[in-house]
């Protein structure tokens, strides 16, 4: 479907995805337990650096547009990338949990500046159509790097030790962002001597450096409060899985359980994620996210309740559709309700608060278990999220065709 160098940004945004969000997020849950066994604290603390990370991460998407331009763009991508896996490799040798909040306060900006924000600009720019279908692929890719991941991260942790464990997530993280640096690609098409794909259907809408300076003042507030706390409780929701390797272990189940349903969670994530863009491509993401939403209670409330490996399987699959409306869901909405003039201010504001909240969650949910001794009061929780964010969804829509 995609030639040329249209293919090219395509690989790039997998690449990116695959580093900021496989390497960095979705696998982050493999180290709290042996790093709190290792270093004689708690679960929560050690999720601290999940949290710390996200907080990075959200500043550094919130500063992208600012930061990455079409003069610098191959520069700023350098940069970032050797911040972001040298801090990871700095890890392996950090003696104490002071200096491994430093280390993923710096390697969550790096991750910002080539993140989500920077992805999806970068699509929008070069894609006036099949938006929705190229946004999924990139992401679907990062659930796809930590199915593949996951578990040869969690044997080689098992095996010679979380601090190895860091180095290869580094290499990883390099590799996976070689193709955006070294592909004959740019911010704008124009940066590499094309047009937008689909430019001659659509024109009139195409992307410019220019209008990419504005303000959202022309975004109605209520409707930027409603679509702002729907993706403040979908990246909530997106903060359990990197849990799961701490629920199985507190079911009695072995470590090989328990990277099983990250690496489930994960498969669904990417398949999520395309099935979320092409229905949403035909249906509008209204109709999708509120569907979505709906399978994620049930898989929230099927792993409080059954602990048979089995069924905990297909909750994990059933709650790994919260990445597809977290990521693509908010992407789309924010498209379908700002339209492409707009999308670029408003979206890094509603990026930059949700992944505030997904850094705050990924703690919350370790401290409840350290608190409680279990981990069913945040599932309960995340059942009754899925609800409201079916409900917050359906009220920006209602709102938007009122306004209309």
């Amino acid at each position: 479907m995609f030639r040329g160098k249209y293919l090219m940004v395509l690989i790039a945004a997998c690449g990116l995805a695959g580093a900021v969000l496989g390497l960095m997020v979705n696998v982050s849950g493999l180290f709290f337990t042996p790093i709190a066994n290792d270093l004689g604290v708690g679960r929560g603390s050690v999720s601290l650096t999940l949290t710390i990370s996200n907080l990075a991460f959200a500043l550094g998407g919130m500063g992208c547009p600012r930061l990455v331009k079409s003069k610098n763009f191959k520069l700023m991508l350098l940069l970032s990338m050797l911040v972001f896996a040298g801090s990871t490799a700095l890890l392996s040798a950090a003696p104490n949990l002071v200096l491994m909040y430093i280390l993923n306060g710096l390697r969550g900006f790096a991750a910002g500046i080539c993140g989500m924000v920077l992805i999806t600009i970068m699509i929008n720019n070069w894609f006036l159509e099949s938006t929705s279908l190229v946004t999924s692929i990139a992401m679907a890719f990062s659930g796809l790097a930590g199915a593949v991941f996951s578990p040869v991260l969690s044997s080689i942790i098992t095996s010679s030790g979380w601090r190895v464990g860091y180095l290869v997530d580094a290499a990883l993280i390099a590799l996976f962002e070689l193709p955006a640096i070294l592909l004959p690609i740019g911010y704008f098409p124009k940066d590499a001597g094309t047009t937008p794909y689909g430019k001659k259907a659509s024109a009139s809408s195409a992307p410019s450096e220019e209008n990419q300076n504005g303000t959202a003042s022309r975004f109605p507030l209520v409707l930027m409060v409603l679509l702002t706390c729907y993706a403040i409780l979908a990246s909530y929701v997106a903060s359990y899985p990197p849990h799961f390797p701490g629920i199985a272990d507190s079911y009695g189940f072995t470590a090989a359980v328990g990277s099983t349903l990250l690496s489930i969670c994960m498969v669904a994530n990417s398949g999520g994620k395309i099935l979320f863009g092409a229905l949403a491509d035909k249906f509008g993401a209204q109709k999708i996210i509120m569907l979505f939403a709906l399978l994620i209670g049930a898989g929230s409330l099927m792993l409080m309740l059954f602990h048979v490996p089995g069924l905990m399987y297909i909750s994990a699959a059933l709650f790994g559709l919260c990445y597809a409306i977290a990521n693509v869901g908010t992407v789309t909405a924010t498209r379908e309700l700002a339209g492409r003039t707009l999308y670029n201010t408003v979206y890094p504001t509603v990026s930059m608060i949700a992944t505030v909240a997904n850094a705050f969650g990924s703690s919350l949910v370790g401290f409840m278990y350290d608190a409680s001794g279990s981990y069913s009061s945040g599932l309960i929780l995340a059942s009754c999220l899925a609800l409201v964010m079916m409900g917050l969804i359906f009220s920006c829509y209602v709102y938007k065709k009122k306004k209309a």
